[in-house]
């Protein structure tokens, strides 16, 4: 859903084992205009690719590691197709976001051990602006993320490496450094406002247990630690601020199990502490009212505001409304549900089209 709440972007096509490389066709919903029927913008779509809004709400990227669309959503039409084989060097689309003011999307690898680049790209050009090395020295950049405005970039480069922080902008590339951590890590997080960063580590005083710090940016000084209960073991991780920083979330998973955690920045106690949770948690709301993920059955809904009151509800990949009133879901006949959130009842369903 884009961030204004307009529009509703949906995959529609065949699902099952019988078809695990189906091609997907991209549908766009007006909600300000339910009577209207849906706008179709492109197929052929791996079923896998991952759909991101513009901050502008007016483009639709659609991503996967060896593809990546971009549509003009008011216009429906495709102003840009890269593939993995056409860019030089090869460039993987497995992480991607927009530029602040909409006219630049940023791609990098998902795949560590891929010889790939972290690139900016025009959208209305299809022109590479930047293309940041994935490799210093004789060590590989791991990781590397951007600030929400694109002001600053911090990257990994690895075990004997710490995280650099560097300034950033469109018409430069890297600039000069800004910080370096004493502390390494494999996974990272911007607060939506840009004010935080929080990234995962090992705590190797102890016992090798994971540990999340979090620094502000303005000065780079750490603001505060979290310990868990649980050691590292290498494994991925899921982190995210809420949107006005109040709560941090980290999911992690090794081998069998997977512990949640939700802690409040404010008294840097944690809120949940749950070992192989019924409940995956994803993302937060925009209007940080809830927190949305899946459920052994459906869909998972926090009611962050009412003591992390859980909901599930029938379907599949949900979005919930800016101002938190309503939710849309794909629902297990197929189509689109749309839920007062308030009332846990269900007020629509509207048919999912395909060609």
């Amino acid at each position: 859903m884009s961030e204004n709440g307009r529009y509703l972007a949906i995959q529609s096509g065949v699902k099952g084992t019988e078809y695990p490389n189906a091609a997907h066709e991209i549908w766009v919903y007006d909600l300000e205009n339910l009577l209207l029927p849906p706008r179709f913008l492109g197929g052929g779509i791996a079923s896998s690719a991952r759909m991101i809004f513009s901050p502008n709400n007016r483009y639709l990227a659609v991503a996967s590691l060896p593809e990546l669309a971009i549509f003009d959503i008011e216009e429906g039409l495709s102003i840009l197709d890269l593939q993995r084989t056409s860019t030089e060097p090869p460039t993987d689309f497995g992480r991607t976001s927009f530029s602040p003011d909409s006219n630049y999307v940023m791609t990098f690898s998902d795949w560590w051990f891929r010889d790939s680049k972290m690139s900016i790209w025009n959208i209305h050009t299809g022109q590479q602006i930047h293309a940041i090395d994935a490799q210093r020295g004789r060590e590989r950049v791991y990781y590397t993320w951007l600030s929400p405005d694109w002001s600053q970039l911090a990257r990994w480069s690895g075990p004997s490496d710490n995280a650099h922080i560097y300034e950033f902008d469109i018409e430069n590339g890297l600039g000069q450094s800004l910080a370096n951590l004493t502390e390494h890590g494999r996974t990272g997080a911007f607060s939506p406002d840009g004010t935080l960063f929080a990234v995962v580590t090992a705590d190797l005083f102890m016992t090798g247990k994971v540990k999340v710090l979090v620094y502000e940016t303005d000065t780079w000084a750490l603001k505060t630690s979290k310990l868990t209960s649980e050691p590292d073991c290498g494994a991925r991780n899921r982190l995210r601020f809420s949107y006005n920083n109040s709560l941090l979330l980290l999911v992690y998973k090794c081998l069998f199990e997977e512990w949640t955690w939700v802690w409040n920045m404010a008294t840097d106690e944690p809120v949940i502490e749950a070992l192989n949770y019924a409940y995956t948690p994803a993302s937060f709301t925009l209007n940080g009212g809830f927190m949305i993920g899946s459920g052994e059955s459906g869909i998972a809904v926090w009611n962050i505001k009412s003591n992390f009151e859980i909901t599930e509800y029938p379907g599949r990949a949900a979005a919930i409304y800016p101002n938190g009133e309503l939710m849309v879901s794909i629902g297990p006949d197929g189509r689109l549900w749309i839920w007062n959130l308030e009332s846990k009842q269900l007020l629509v369903t509207l048919p999912v089209p395909q060609h």
